[in-house]
């Protein structure tokens, strides 16, 4: 209940407060600020001036600063019935959600902020609630430490289609074509041809490698098939930004997103004259990229029924957007991952990547009804890659929309 003036001054403090324990840094004008001034007794008083670590001092400032500051809001919640002290609540209150909405915003330039499908911004409850399920999938904190490399659903007509799969339970659609993007086409779009052949889907393919425009525009096959009504080529990739990225030389004619480190020779091994460095040059290509939302967008489409992803690594910068951007718009998934790594308290069917994958897909109620390897996946085994110690997997699964999870297998 004291003066408007106290007030005003307290609830100054308690901003700056908030603010500075957020960044670590004391408030301007603080005599303990400067370095010089940072000082500790480190034998009993003997010997003066040893200083303390200018980082250091400002986290200790920072824990001090935030808990003097959430004891004035609690204090100043308590007079609540003293109408000197409530005038100023609403200040309060102000300085602490904008200081909350400065801080939950850094970074978003480098790592985008998630939202709703709807493009609303996730609130706290929300975007906590979210960061638990990313780091209890990523540690496999979770009833079951291999929910990624496990089937938890049940389709009861799992189709083939060009080593990938889909699920007929629930497909086609009856009402209207169904719509099929299959991402990772080489010179082999016989996933798309099937898809239309079998069900009549508008396909639309994506690849900007350069032996899949080369075979869509030379190749008399290739051009025959995208003057079809019913295929579309487009010579960009799949992305987790829009715009034009580096990807690399991988096997098969293909690009990807992996670029292998520098090793060593053999001769490195017992310090011999003729150790080296070792510089595995692959070809760089830049390539246009887009976004799933972007591409929708650009398609004036709303709804996909399958989308196939076989991109050698860039699934990941792809899936990531999409999730970040809400629940992806689709019916069903299927995805060969690439490059993942394991957990090594459980082996091989526990996968970091892999487990946060699925787990968020099947928040969104895509269930995962197929695998192809459930103790991991198929290694591959290129010599290049275990120079830099790398043992890098494959592996193929569906996620379809409307199954009913089996019991003991919701993963959370």
């Amino acid at each position: 209940g004291g003066s408007p003036e106290i007030d005003r001054r307290c609830t100054m403090w308690v901003g700056s407060s908030l603010q500075h324990a957020i960044s670590g840094d004391p408030p301007a004008g603080d005599p303990e600020r400067t370095e010089r001034d940072m000082t500790i007794d480190t034998d009993g008083g003997t010997t003066k001036g040893k200083r303390l670590g200018v980082a250091r001092m400002r986290r200790l400032w920072g824990y001090f600063a935030l808990g003097a500051g959430l004891f004035l809001i609690a204090l100043f919640l308590r007079m609540g019935t003293s109408r000197s002290s409530m005038v100023h609540i609403p200040e309060v209150h102000s300085i602490i959600s904008s200081t909350l909405k400065d801080a939950g915003s850094a970074g978003a330039d480098i790592s985008p902020l998630p939202i709703k499908s709807n493009g609303e911004p996730l609130n706290l409850e929300e975007r906590v609630r979210r960061l638990e399920l990313r780091l209890n999938a990523h540690t496999s904190w979770m009833k079951d430490p291999s929910f990624g490399m496990s089937v938890n659903a049940e389709c009861k007509k799992v189709h083939n289609v060009d080593e990938h799969y889909i699920c007929l339970d629930n497909f086609p659609p009856k009402d209207r074509p169904c719509i099929v993007y299959d991402f990772g086409i080489r010179d082999r779009p016989k996933f798309g041809i099937q898809m239309y052949d079998e069900f009549k889907c508008q396909v639309y393919a994506f690849d900007p490698s350069p032996v899949s425009v080369e075979w869509f525009t030379k190749d008399e096959e290739g051009r025959m098939l995208a003057d079809k009504s019913y295929y579309h080529f487009y010579p960009y990739g799949a992305g987790g930004v829009d715009g034009n990225i580096t990807l690399y030389e991988y096997s098969w004619q293909q690009v990807s997103n992996i670029h292998l480190p520098t090793t060593v020779s053999d001769d490195c091994e017992n310090h011999g004259d003729g150790c080296k460095l070792i510089d595995h040059k692959a070809g760089l290509f830049k390539l246009p990229v887009k976004t799933l939302k972007t591409i929708m967008r650009d398609l004036n489409h709303t709804h996909v029924d399958i989308l196939k992803l076989d991109i050698e690594g860039s699934e990941w910068g792809f899936m990531e957007n999409i999730l970040d951007n809400g629940c992806p718009p689709v019916d069903q998934i299927s995805v060969e991952y690439h490059h993942f790594s394991f957990d090594m308290r459980y082996g091989g069917p526990a996968s970091p990547e892999v487990n946060t994958m699925a787990m968020l897909l099947h928040v969104c109620g895509l269930r995962q009804f197929q695998i192809d390897y459930t103790n991991g996946g198929f290694p591959d085994p290129s010599k290049v890659y275990k120079k830099f110690g790398a043992k890098l997997f494959f592996n193929t699964m569906t996620f379809a929309r409307g199954l009913q999870s089996i019991k003991g297998k919701d993963g959370s």
